[in-house]
């Protein structure tokens, strides 16, 4: 474990809804390809429906490594509709890809 790593977790005890901290931690622990511990953290912050896009693509690609293919298309669709600025793909277009 980092020293980056003790300091995210103690700010974390801290500040246990902080998502930016969150983030940052998980993150770094995808980085570091400890990604069995960023995993619960990209989950929890999307099951609260965080904006950052990347905490879904991420879990999809995570899930797409698993050979969770559902869990991966799902993840991307979110990205997407996170992510959408008015002129990307709507989710209901994706199957005619």
């Amino acid at each position: 474990m980092t020293e980056a790593t003790r300091a995210y977790e103690a700010a974390l005890k801290l500040k246990p809804d902080d998502e930016d901290l969150q983030l940052r931690l998980a993150f770094l622990l995808v980085n570091a390809k400890q990604t069995d511990r960023a995993r619960p953290l990209l989950q929890s912050l999307a099951d609260r429906g965080t904006k950052a896009y990347d905490v879904y693509t991420t879990l999809a690609r995570l899930a797409y490594e698993k050979d969770d293919f559902a869990g991966s298309e799902a993840a991307f669709v979110k990205a997407l509709a996170v992510r959408d600025d008015g002129i990307g793909i709507a989710p209901d277009q994706l199957e005619r890809i």
